[in-house]
């Protein structure tokens, strides 16, 4: 399980790590 919520928390900090401009692709695939 440990290694399943590193590889998680990878991909979170690199998200969170973005630009917004990245972001808002994610945020409008979210609210579909």
């Amino acid at each position: 399980m440990s290694n399943i919520t590193d590889k998680i928390m990878n991909r979170v900090i690199e998200w969170q790590n973005r630009s917004l401009n990245h972001c808002y692709p994610f945020i409008f695939v979210d609210l579909n």
